[in-house]
């Protein structure tokens, strides 16, 4: 039997569970049931929020390439993006920084790393896995 908090934050990526893993805990407990609590809030203030993240991630991510998502999983067991920021641990940090310099726009054949971030290999509609 493993012991879990009576609360666990879902939040993307802070997840408990994806922490249990991440530490190498083999035995992790299975969800049952789920209560959620919400806040209601004005339709105006959640549609400005969703165009925030919508513009966040146009800004930063290759969104309308074909790529699969981000590649690389993010190593050292950061959750946040601040303790990534600040331990340089984000798989794109290493990206944009090996041998002093950057992934981005590197070309084998069809596949390219982004321009945009380094994270998401876009397929131009000729990569092959070979």
């Amino acid at each position: 039997m493993i012991s879990v908090p009576s609360t666990i934050s879902l939040v993307k990526p802070l997840s408990k569970l994806k922490e249990m893993v991440a530490k190498g805990q083999r035995r992790v407990p299975v969800i049952l049931t789920v209560r959620f609590q919400l806040t209601q809030r004005r339709q105006d203030e959640i549609i400005a929020e969703l165009r925030q993240f919508q513009q966040y991630r146009q800004e930063r991510q290759p969104l309308g390439a074909m790529t699969m998502g981000s590649t690389f999983r993010n190593p050292g067991g950061f959750f946040t993006t601040a303790e990534m920021k600040e331990n340089k641990q984000a798989a794109a940090w290493y990206l944009d920084h090996l041998n002093g310099g950057t992934l981005k726009g590197f070309r084998i054949g069809g596949a390219s790393v982004s321009e945009k971030h380094p994270n998401f290999i876009i397929n131009d509609g000729n990569a092959t896995a070979k």
